[in-house]
């Protein structure tokens, strides 16, 4: 996951800084709600990306947050507040 600024080149970016050092990008899903905004990606990739990539990622101007989740095991269950999130496989990086 991301959160960046919407402004031309970020997804371009993101997606040079993964293809050097060899992982593919499965899905790519950006959201924002205006023009020139912060902007949310949800990225679903081939692997799990090492932390010395999430650093060069979080090092981009553009990028205000980035978080990498692993999938089937993260647990993430509802409760009364909405959704509470186990620490244990979410990390949030910036």
């Amino acid at each position: 996951m991301l959160r960046n600024r919407d402004v031309p080149g970020v997804i371009g970016k993101v997606g040079s800084v993964l293809g050097d050092v060899g992982v593919n990008i499965a899905e790519y899903h950006q959201a924002r709600r205006e023009a020139g905004g912060e902007a949310m990606a949800a990225i679903a990739l081939d692997g799990i990306v090492e932390r010395s990539v999430i650093d060069r990622l979080a090092a981009m101007e553009e990028i205000k947050g980035i978080w990498q989740i692993q999938l089937p095991d993260a647990r993430i269950t509802p409760d009364a507040a909405g959704a509470e999130v186990d620490e244990d496989v979410l990390e949030r990086t910036t």
